[in-house]
């Protein structure tokens, strides 16, 4: 564990983000699931705290103040090892030592010029990662065009809508105070092939298809009223084109492909929960889902929010068929989830690791070697501190020796 934060003292702050945003996404996943058949509120809270934690994250790398994190660096063993030294065949005779000669104070200036400086040259790593985040831009516009591909689309259709009988504006009014929603919102009729869904997040419009009113089924006009403003008092409408762009920005990362996903499909959850509540009958609400599903030919587009998804359908039927009534979550426990998630998105995005200071390991490492002989010569080496070297060479009656540094 210790080579893995001492590795991240050295990485650039790309690989950083990376990490963070790998960690935050292994754990929303993880309690994605471990929340799999509790209350779908705490799935929707969860992905949009991910959400705002993966746009974090990036921003308080390059904007925020850092909590640094030190290190420590890999302790270095030194094991000594003692080899026994050849005896030297030292005549009898008394060995001449010539001494030191002590060095000139004088200068000389010399006429040659000096080596032009060389160019420190940019690691290739640097280069590879200039080449990587400009990859990433380049696909990140790519998919930021699709997105704004489908809002041309999208407008196109709104402007091809109808304006509703009088009846239907007054019944939508209804629905919306009863469910205690207090957000306006306009209804728009379309003949196109779609599922009704919820469009335009500044003046919210509720895209119903003609064929899918029908006045010998008031219960499918109550249950498609219900479900969409189910998504407009939650503002599901928003968190999910904001899940969309995020992906955008994440498109490289696996983990990041079905956060849209996920999130929309715990908000269909509440919000088929919702309307089968409000007709009173789960088994019509699940009757109407089905039509709406059998009559749809076309998915709405991408930036709107449709009512009917075919690859849901059937997993939305089942959770109808528990009749399971999901009310919202108790205050006191969403105030608990925020007091702790948005510290640990904060401390997440602060984060900062660097290598602890200390002495360094091997500066006051001293190293000796001596060799006694009968002769009494004596011949020491030695490493001294800070790397001077030391050769000793002791006759008898005095002492002569060599000390570089």
């Amino acid at each position: 564990m210790n080579e893995i934060l001492q590795s991240l003292t050295e990485t650039s702050p790309i690989l950083l983000i990376l990490f963070k945003a790998t960690l935050l996404l292994g754990l929303a996943w993880g309690l994605h699931f471990g929340l799999a058949r509790a209350n779908p509120r705490w799935r929707v809270l969860l992905w949009r705290g991910t959400m705002i934690g993966l746009l974090f994250i990036p921003a308080a790398e390059f904007l925020s103040p850092k909590i640094l994190v030190p290190i420590e660096p890999p302790q270095v063993t030194i094991t000594p090892i003692q080899t026994p030294a050849p005896r030297p065949n030292f005549d009898q005779t008394q060995i001449p030592i010539a001494p030191m000669s002590t060095p000139s104070t004088k200068s000389t200036l010399s006429t040659t010029p000096p080596p032009p400086p060389q160019s420190k040259s940019i690691p290739w790593r640097n280069h590879l990662q200039g080449i990587a985040l400009g990859f990433w831009g380049l696909v990140a516009v790519l998919f930021a065009i699709r997105r704004l591909q489908s809002l041309r689309r999208l407008r196109a259709l709104l402007k091809q809508t109808e304006t509703p009988p009088e009846s239907l504006t007054q019944l939508g009014h209804e629905v919306a105070k009863n469910l205690q929603c207090k957000k306006s919102f306009r209804i728009r009729l379309t003949l196109e092939k779609t599922s009704p869904f919820l469009a335009s997040i500044l003046s919210p419009k509720l895209i119903i298809p003609k064929p899918a009113l029908s006045e010998e089924r008031p219960t499918d006009t109550l249950g498609i009223l219900a479900h969409e403003i189910a998504h407009l008092k939650s503002n599901d409408l928003f968190w999910t084109a904001l899940s969309k762009w995020v992906t955008v920005l994440y498109w490289f990362h696996p983990l990041a492909w079905k956060l849209p996903a996920a999130y929309s499909s715990a908000c269909e959850q509440i919000c088929d929960s919702t309307a089968a509540a409000y007709v009173g009958n789960s088994d019509a609400y699940s009757q109407t889902l089905a039509r709406s599903a059998l009559a749809l030919m076309d998915l709405a587009p991408n930036q709107g929010l449709p009512m009917i998804r075919s690859s849901e359908i059937s997993k939305r039927l089942a959770n109808l068929r528990r009749g399971k009534v999901w009310g919202a979550l108790r205050k006191r426990w969403v105030a608990s989830s925020l007091v702790l998630g948005i510290p640990l998105l904060a401390l997440l995005g602060s984060l900062a690791f660097v290598e602890a200071k200390g002495e360094p390991a091997l500066s006051a490492l001293t190293g000796f070697w001596e060799t006694d002989w009968r002769d009494d010569r004596t011949i020491s080496l030695g490493i001294q501190e800070e790397g001077r070297f030391r050769l000793s060479l002791l006759p008898q009656g005095g002492e002569r020796y060599a000390d570089s540094g």
